[in-house]
């Protein structure tokens, strides 16, 4: 679909818009990624398709973990416009820590996932916590 735009106001100040292509996301071929998370020894596979991948200790989650900090419905990851969006929707937060070694708290937050790292409901992260949840993309 062409648009045009006939300017009929001399000396104002247009902004053009550039149409969606890889010149307005030049990455855009890398973030069309799947997002992979290990939870103890069962791995889960997110892919552009998944609308919504539920986290928490309720049955009806996709990814059920047991923990006195976590709650039923801790968390979702949704993909977003090319990326995977965590968002936190718990009482006692959720802690990530990518591979930077970048340090981040939500509380009713969200945060796009990338690269690789780990997730904690409830509590800082501690690599020897079993409920401890690692994710990279592939």
């Amino acid at each position: 679909l062409d648009i045009y735009i006939y300017g009929w106001e001399a000396g104002t100040e247009v902004t053009n818009m550039a149409t969606a292509s890889n010149f307005t996301n030049p990455v855009r071929e890398e973030q069309l990624k799947n997002l992979v998370l290990v939870h103890g020894s069962q791995e889960y596979r997110l892919t552009t398709d998944t609308a919504s991948y539920m986290m928490g200790r309720g049955s009806d989650c996709d990814l059920v973990i047991k923990g006195s900090l976590i709650s039923r419905h801790h968390a979702k990851i949704e993909y977003r416009r090319g990326k995977y969006v965590i968002t936190d929707q718990s009482t006692n937060g959720t802690f990530i820590r990518s591979g930077e070694d970048q340090n981040i708290f939500l509380r009713r937050e969200e945060f796009t996932l990338f690269g690789l790292g780990y997730i904690s409901f409830g509590k800082k992260i501690d690599l020897e916590d079993a409920n401890l949840i690692h994710f990279h993309s592939e």
